[in-house]
């Protein structure tokens, strides 16, 4: 089973990424309302924990955002409601940011040449991890690499593969049973009451 997430029903993890050069996050999600919402990340007020993001906004739109030395956002594309549709955002300091939705590439941002931030606090899935920004929907397979990947690794993962089939990811967490990572034993903290919900098919 996938898990729901709502407002005061979510997970932090604890890891941050501060100083990574690289990153790739890639989600399966599914949502029925229009809202600004996020589904994984570290960022809450600009003067301290801003890190990396996964959203979307009242648009529809997926948001990939990161913070080296500012912000930078690549955000476009068009979601659908009621339906599992895989997300997923790359970053490279001699690249730039990427957003992908189910496969194809809908945004890019320039980047800075540096690192991510150097945070401290757990990373947020369901909402941002003070509780802001909740995502009112299912979540699944989330995955977490310190390495961009290519467009074609992020089409297979869009075409169900695990993320383990495609490449070793540094957080792996199906979300089908157990929310403990599988990859390297990173810990969930559960707040509230997340539900169990239907999983999207996974190759495994």
């Amino acid at each position: 089973m996938a898990r729901g997430t709502s407002s005061g029903n979510y997970y932090t993890v604890d890891k941050t990424y501060s100083g990574a050069t690289a990153l790739s996050v890639s989600m399966w999600i599914y949502y029925s309302t229009d809202a600004d919402a996020t589904m994984a990340g570290l960022w809450e007020d600009l003067a301290t924990t801003q890190q990396w993001l996964l959203a979307k906004n009242a648009s529809n739109q997926l948001g990939g955002i990161i913070f080296d030395s500012a912000v930078r956002v690549a955000v476009g594309g068009t979601m659908s409601k009621n339906a599992w549709q895989h997300t997923a955002f790359t970053f490279a300091s001699s690249d730039l940011v990427r957003a992908f939705i189910n496969g194809s590439q809908v945004a890019t941002a320039a980047v800075g040449g540096g690192g991510l931030a150097t945070r401290t606090q757990s990373f947020g899935v369901g909402a941002r991890q003070a509780g802001n920004g909740a995502f009112a929907g299912r979540v699944a397979e989330l995955a977490i690499w310190t390495s961009r990947l290519t467009a074609d690794q992020i089409a297979s993962l869009s075409k169900g593969f695990a993320p383990p089939k495609v490449l070793k990811p540094d957080f792996y967490a199906p979300i089908v049973r157990e929310m403990i990572d599988v990859t390297n034993k990173y810990t969930f903290t559960t707040v509230g009451t997340p539900t169990a919900e239907s999983h999207p098919r996974i190759y495994k």
